[in-house]
């Protein structure tokens, strides 16, 4: 599906095969009125919590508070305790009484365009977000962390581990650049390089997270696949 704003300069793709994403962009009236940025999440559920799907896409839908909610200011302390809430209340779902498993669990990796011209990631578990420069088009960094220990998550929401469980990170962010959010379905196939070049090659966003998608699974990758690529044209006119 591709999103774009009214005036075609913050765009933004996605492309999934299973996961939940969120595209939180100025597309959205309670975005425009908030004028608070934007914002875009991947999140991967949990393949051994019984409601792990749904605990991606509450998750994602969720997020809509940070636009929406007084309760949370414009600011990375605020995206982290919004956070924080959804994870308490998948936490509340309790436990499967057979295996001990939390009932939801998930991945996310959410990523908010501020006014202030900054890129503030806020993650728990295995997804990724990638930052591209306008300078370095083909260069992919790796800018979240791997809350993982072999196959088990570290931190994943639904855990109930309060705001301080929260990865919080901030990223300067301009015109020319290039976010790419992702599922471990991607990172299980792909390489930073790798993804450095299917986005430079790509005539648009929306090809470049389809080419994303593809080749992983063509690399082997098993695992659900999401890729969300957005593009800044002109922060200035946008913001």
């Amino acid at each position: 599906m591709l999103t774009t704003t009214g005036r075609h300069l913050l765009r933004a793709a996605r492309h999934s095969y299973q996961d939940a994403s969120a595209c939180l962009d100025l597309t959205r009236p309670l975005v425009r009125k908030a004028d608070r940025g934007a914002l875009f999440a991947v999140a991967d559920g949990v393949s051994t919590a019984e409601r792990g799907g749904e605990a991606a896409r509450v998750t994602c839908a969720g997020l809509e508070r940070f636009f929406t909610d007084p309760r949370f200011e414009p600011s990375g302390d605020g995206l982290r305790q919004v956070v924080a809430e959804i994870d308490a209340e998948i936490h509340a779902w309790g436990r499967n009484p057979e295996d001990g498993h939390t009932l939801g669990a998930a991945a996310l990796t959410a990523a908010w365009l501020s006014p202030a011209r900054c890129l503030v990631i806020a993650q728990l578990g295995d997804t990724a977000a990638f930052r591209l420069r306008g300078e370095t088009p083909d260069r992919a960094d790796l800018i979240t962390h791997q809350h993982s220990r072999g196959h088990m998550l570290t931190r994943f929401v639904g855990q109930g581990g309060g705001p301080q469980n929260v990865a919080l990170d901030a990223f300067p962010f301009d015109d020319g650049d290039t976010l790419v959010v992702v599922s471990d379905g991607v990172t299980k196939g792909l390489r930073s390089p790798q993804i450095g070049t299917i986005v430079a090659d790509s005539r648009n966003e929306q090809a470049a997270a389809e080419a994303i998608c593809a080749a992983a699974r063509l690399a082997g990758s098993y695992d659900d696949i999401t890729a969300l690529v957005v593009y800044l044209e002109d922060w200035e006119l946008w913001s």
